[in-house]
């Protein structure tokens, strides 16, 4: 009985010392497997704040989202249809023109706000026109608004890109100011004389290049807003 009792107690004491051994032994605590840490490692990379697709490292949204381009060039055109120096008719005048401007444009697909170039005894053609710049049909370049005096300017495309020639009514004289002959501003059927400038002319001939009698079938010229 004593021998089973000093037996007994001789294996608990080994075993209480081997754990002992084992609990001190870094090899045997608990750890991750490598691949189980390179994951948890990769994981928390991604996790990093401010690194989301589409945003820069501070947070900031891409450089290029939610850049729009620049517009490009408005359209200008002679009108294909030709009118006498009252316009479209009935009371002419300004409104008439521009409207004769806005239909062919839209008949041609283009949208928006089109204005005549036509001075009048209260206003000149050039400042009713918006600051451009313009461009053709067909995509070629005619100037801005502060040089449509100085540069080569040929407006000699309808607004959908065909070639006029002619002259139009303009109303304006070679530094585009009003000249004295506008059809009495494009509103009376018995006045004498309209200005007139040269589709596709040198110089401010494209402006101003002389008269033509009121009655006469003579186009516009025609800037988008």
């Amino acid at each position: 009985m004593v021998l089973r009792v000093l037996s007994g107690l001789s294996l608990l004491t080994a075993a209480c010392a081997l754990a002992s051994c084992l609990g001190d032994d870094p090899q045997s605590r608990t750890s991750l497997p490598d691949d189980a840490g390179a994951a948890a490692t990769d994981a928390g990379a991604d996790a990093s704040p401010g690194t989301a697709d589409g945003a820069a490292p501070d947070g900031s949204p891409a450089a290029d989202a939610g850049v729009d381009a620049p517009p490009g060039p408005k359209l200008a055109f002679a009108t294909s249809g030709q009118y006498t120096g009252i316009l479209a008719g009935g009371n002419g005048g300004l409104a008439a023109g521009d409207k004769a401007c806005g239909d062919e444009a839209l008949r041609a697909g283009r949208q928006g706000s089109f204005k005549a170039l036509l001075s009048t005894s209260a206003v000149t053609g050039i400042k009713r026109i918006g600051p451009g710049p313009w461009a053709l049909a067909d995509g070629s370049p005619v100037a801005a608004r502060d040089a449509l005096t100085t540069s080569v300017v040929v407006i000699n495309r309808d607004a959908s890109g065909g070639l006029v020639d002619g002259v139009a009514w303009t109303g304006c004289d070679t530094s585009g100011e009003a000249a004295a002959d506008t059809c009495t501003n494009w509103s009376d059927p018995n006045a004498s004389l309209g200005q007139v400038g040269d589709i596709g002319g040198a110089g401010a001939t494209w402006l101003s290049s002389g008269t033509r009698p009121c009655s006469d079938m003579r186009r516009i010229y025609c800037f988008e807003d």
